[in-house]
This record gives C-alpha cells, sequence and structure tokens, in this order.
C-alpha cells in the first residue's frame, strides 16, 4: 500500500491498482478508505482470490445497476477500458459503497463481500499473532497490522500511520 497526496501527478486520481501495489491518494480525495475498499477488489482480482463463478456473480449484478455502469462509463471514457474492465470497476464500486454503508446488498453478493471482510480480518490476526524478530520486521509488521485493520475495518485512523510512515 502506498499513500501519496496526488498520484500520477493528477489530482483527481484518488487511487489506483498498479504492479501489485493499492496507491491511495490523499489530495482532494473526499473519503480515501473508500477509494482503498474500491482498490482492493481490484488486487483480489489480479491474485486470482475469487472463482470464476464468484467473479460472474459479482459482474451480473455491476452489469444489472444500469445508473452505476453509465456513471463508470462516463468516469472511464477517457481511459480506454474494455466492458471487462469497466464491470470490474463496477464491482470494486459496488465493494466500496457498501463497506461505506451507502449500498445494500442481499445474498451471495452480501455474503461475497463479507468473506472479504472475514479474509482481511484473518490475516490481521494473523499478522497480529506472529513475533517479530528485529526492528525491520516489526515495522513491517506494524504497517501490514494498519493496513489489515483500515481493511477490516473499513476505516478508522490508520491512514495517518500510513501516511507518516510510508515505507
Amino acid at each position: 500500500l502506498k499513500v501519496a497526496g496526488k498520484l500520477m501527478n493528477n489530482e483527481y486520481v484518488r487511487g489506483l491498482y498498479y504492479q501489485n501495489v493499492i496507491q491511495i491518494a490523499t489530495s482532494k480525495n473526499p473519503n480515501p478508505f473508500e477509494t482503498l475498499n474500491h482498490e482492493v477488489i481490484h488486487a483480489l482480482k489480479d491474485l486470482g482470490l475469487f472463482k470464476p463463478a464468484e467473479w460472474r456473480a459479482l459482474e451480473a449484478a455491476a452489469r444489472a445497476d444500469k445508473a452505476m455502469m453509465s456513471s463508470i462509463r462516463s468516469r472511464y471514457s477517457r481511459e480506454g477500458l474494455t466492458d471487462s474492465e469497466l464491470v470490474e470497476e463496477g464491482v470494486a464500486d459496488m465493494f466500496a459503497a457498501w463497506r461505506a454503508g451507502t449500498r445494500a446488498e442481499r445474498g451471495f453478493i452480501r455474503d461475497a463481500f463479507e468473506r472479504i471482510v472475514s479474509l482481511f480480518r484473518a490475516l490481521r490476526r494473523a499478522i497480529a499473532g506472529a513475533n517479530a524478530q528485529d526492528e525491520a520486521a516489526a515495522i513491517v509488521r506494524e504497517q501490514a497490522l494498519a493496513v489489515m485493520e483500515t481493511i477490516a475495518s473499513g476505516g478508522c485512523n490508520m491512514l495517518s500511520y500510513l501516511t507518516a510512515n510510508p515505507n
């Protein structure tokens, strides 16, 4: 995770996932935690953590939300994204809005989103239980705990920690 004032020298880019790194901008970003939750979906998909049937169901839910997909097509019109990539943006927006409490989900979609949160809670517990051998390991452990806590809780005061300790 990388936290910076601006990304790609563009004050309007709020976040991105590129080369296995989630990057979050703090400048002109009204909700960096929502951005983090959005980018988490891209990372999980890239890591292959969705079963094909799960991803198809998430894609179908995104496609079914015509207003959201229209907004996404408008926001990403200059990016040259494929239909599949636009739908992935839709799934990411769905998860971020669900975590922010501005979108309700039911059935499989809610269960899938709850499993994502459970994954980060489990990772946080595993990292918290690990014994750091040296100072460098302790710093990495603390940063990993901060990221896991932020994702699992849907937002907390850890962003200031990550911004102050970017390495």
